[in-house]
């Protein structure tokens, strides 16, 4: 399981990225059409070993406007466990990450992103277990 990252120029967050020692693949293109037709495209770069690794987040610049969450689940607060928590936090400081609305977890560890809280329309609490990922949906 894999997490992403926002960024609004993927050029400049991979040379980032880069500047403090990772070594992010190569920026690809991607699109789809919704079901009601909406055409989404994006670039986006892996910042860890491989496709969508479950240590380090992948980046993503959407082309098209972010799709419209109000409608479905939003983040709130994610845990990830990473076998050398400095590396991440040199990571999102030379992405000048800042996210006021979701919570970070991090501790050492190597299992990669272990929980998602997810704020919900539904005034129902459920806890999922997903391949290994605890999901809370509040």
């Amino acid at each position: 399981m894999s997490w992403a990252i926002t960024v609004d120029d993927i050029d400049a967050a991979r040379e980032a990225a880069q500047n403090v020692g990772f070594e992010p693949g190569d920026i690809v293109d991607g699109a789809r059409t919704t079901e009601d037709g909406t055409e989404l495209s994006w670039r986006m770069v892996n910042i860890g070993e491989g496709p969508f690794d479950p240590i380090y987040p992948f980046l993503i610049q959407w082309d098209t406007p972010m799709p419209d969450l109000d409608q479905g689940p939003v983040l709130v607060a994610m845990c990830t466990g990473i076998p050398d928590p400095t590396r991440l936090d040199e990571l999102l400081t030379a992405l000048d990450f800042h996210d006021d609305d979701v919570t970070l977890g991090v501790s050492e560890g190597e299992q990669g992103l272990v929980s998602a809280t997810f704020r919900t329309q539904e005034s129902t609490a459920d806890v999922l277990e997903l391949d290994g990922l605890t999901v809370n949906l509040h």
